[in-house]
């Protein structure tokens, strides 16, 4: 078939249009050079969705009560039409690290929606809004509190999942500060949250949020061996790849917040 194909052919190699005679080309050899230009392309977009800072907002409660960690389920509605008014586009975590891993086209604006602890209300407020305006999000839940009291069940996890939009994570299983650990502790949090996630929503979870946002370096090459690509702190920033697969900032989202002021940089600690 390569001898119908006409005289010449284009190849992107190294980013640069290339011509080329084909008449003495076997079909292994176009296919090689085929293969490294797609490879090269491949490189090229993985750089360029690593370059661009991403906000990843974190958020615990979706409630009317008054705390810091509380937004109420209007200011949460307003919050994300004015997200979604600025041009951003809500992506899940895991959408983000394929994209810096396979180099997967990313939205011009990407933002991440995240909820740590696994509130109810994630279920009974956000979830509504979240699926009125086709919102995806990151829940990472305590998998030791599920069913409890104020917290979701699995009947809510389920159907959270299943919608496409939501995707749940690991928060470990008893919410406890990582760095008095010992290793079996830390272990245990992270593999059983791990097992117990996956036997029941029939997925992979490889993504994790410290509690409380604290960490140490130590526990990167456990993360890595149990198979988490990623782990998030709580440090106010936006989301680099630069920080490192299991040092990731986010931005804090507090109650008085509507996101009609931008840019994200402006909200930073140092």
């Amino acid at each position: 078939m390569i001898k119908h194909l006409g005289t010449y052919v284009c190849s992107l190699l190294a980013g640069v249009w290339l011509i080329f005679p084909i008449a003495h080309l076997s079909q292994k050899t176009l296919e090689t050079r085929f293969s490294y230009a797609n490879h090269d392309l491949m490189q090229t977009a993985i750089q360029l969705n690593r370059s661009e800072p991403v906000p990843v907002l974190m958020y615990h409660s979706i409630s009317f009560e008054k705390s810091p960690l509380c937004v109420s389920p209007k200011q949460f509605e307003i919050q994300l039409r004015n997200l979604l008014k600025h041009g951003f586009t809500p992506i899940t975590a895991r959408d983000l690290f394929r994209a810096w891993d396979t180099g997967m086209k990313l939205p011009s604006r990407p933002v991440v929606l995240t909820f740590d602890d696994g509130y109810q209300d994630n279920y009974t407020h956000a979830f509504p809004i979240l699926k009125k305006y086709k919102a995806k999000a990151t829940l990472f839940v305590i998998t030791g509190s599920i069913g409890k009291p104020r917290y979701l069940n699995w009947g809510q996890l389920e159907i959270m999942e299943r919608s496409g939009l939501v995707d749940v994570e690991s928060h470990t299983v008893t919410h406890p500060d990582v760095r008095h650990l010992t290793r079996k502790q830390f272990y245990y949090e992270l593999a059983e949250s791990k097992r117990v996630l996956e036997t029941r929503l029939h997925k992979k979870v490889c993504m994790f949020a410290y509690p409380y946002g604290k960490y140490t370096k130590k526990w990167f090459p456990v993360l890595s061996a149990m198979g988490y690509q990623a782990a998030f702190t709580t440090k106010n920033r936006l989301t680099e790849y630069a920080q490192g697969r299991y040092s990731l900032k986010r931005l804090r989202v507090f109650p008085h917040d509507t996101f009609s002021h931008f840019p994200f940089e402006d909200r930073v600690d140092f």
